[in-house]
């Protein structure tokens, strides 16, 4: 153990050297200067990017349906999305008129089929025009609250605040046709499917799309990511100089070394709340696990400096 303490002795020597002090300042600057860009970056583009998507497709037939599903929260213990589900339908020619919708939005595990009908009593319908000399065209709009979407988990919720929750939509929706003749029709009738995203701890990642499947993952906003992982490295660097001994005095070398572990764990404890809010129900995670295993190394260093220590004055 003598030598470990010479070259750790020697480390220390050599990190406070004038030309590392100069690197190590260089450094941090850096460092510092990039977390400030990334947050800047964040709070500028990638929250507001996160939390709404537009997906366009291929409108084919006499009428064309807009698909908005807002309000778009995840419910972590039942692997469920919750949203509310906005039509918009507008003829593409007079004078067809809207009697019905129906929509589906996600194939089962069985490969059936969830349709959400739509009768004229749940339409609001109007008639819109385009251009001045052209004729009216009937327009509906429709909204449904509160349905819900399955979802797989991406990541366990056990690796917060890097979870993720996967979502694959099959969306198909068909004007004046019953849902046995839609799910056999040929002509796709969706324009676009808006996706907005109201959780306050997830944005949105993604869209796939493969033919009329679209899937999208709901995780964890960048923020926390990206803090997570800046208060590790930190909490990691402040381990390693309490491995370093401030001095050549055992007994004040101990003392000196309590008082800072007590420092550590209670920023560490800080940390942890800070990362994982109350609104969080999670236990453990992988935030946990880091934690835990920092205060067994913190631990394990007061030992055995204090078992050195009376070793070295015939015990107690």
């Amino acid at each position: 153990m003598g030598r470990l303490n010479n070259r750790l002795q020697m480390a220390r020597i050599f990190l406070c050297s004038p030309a590392m002090i100069r690197i190590r300042g260089g450094f941090i600057l850096l460092a510092a200067l990039g977390m400030c860009g990334y947050y800047l970056y964040d709070f500028l583009h990638l929250e507001r990017a996160g939390s709404s998507r537009v997906i366009t497709q291929q409108a084919q037939g006499n009428f064309k349906i807009d698909v908005r599903l807002t309000n778009l929260t995840y419910d972590t213990a039942a692997h469920l999305l919750r949203a509310t589900v906005q039509l918009e339908v507008k003829a593409t020619q007079h004078p067809l008129e809207i009697e019905s919708v129906v929509l589906n939005l996600q194939k089962n595990p069985d490969g059936s089929y969830d349709w959400l009908p739509f009768e004229k009593t749940d339409l609001e319908t109007f008639e819109t025009v385009d251009n001045p000399k052209a004729p009216h065209l009937s327009f509906a709009q429709a909204r449904l609250n509160d349905l819900t979407l399955l979802s797989e988990p991406g990541r366990r919720e056990i690796w917060y605040p890097f979870d993720a929750s996967r979502v694959e939509l099959v969306p198909r929706a068909c004007v004046n046709l019953g849902a046995e003749s839609c799910a056999n029709a040929t002509t796709a009738q969706i324009k676009s499917v808006t996706l907005d995203c109201n959780d306050p701890g997830f944005v949105l990642s993604g869209p796939e799309i493969s033919g009329n499947k679209i899937t999208f993952r709901m995780v964890r906003r960048p923020f926390v990511h990206f803090t997570s992982i800046v208060f590790l490295v930190v909490a990691i660097l402040f381990f390693v100089f309490l491995l370093v001994p401030p001095g050549r005095n055992p007994p004040a070398d101990v003392n000196n070394l309590l008082a800072r572990s007590l420092g550590f764990i209670g920023a560490l404890w800080g940390i942890r709340a800070l990362i994982v809010p109350s609104t969080v129900t999670i236990f453990p995670t992988v935030v946990d696990f880091s934690i835990l295993t920092l205060f067994g190394f913190v631990f394990a260093l007061i030992i055995y400096r204090v078992n050195k220590l009376y070793s070295k004055e015939g015990g107690l």
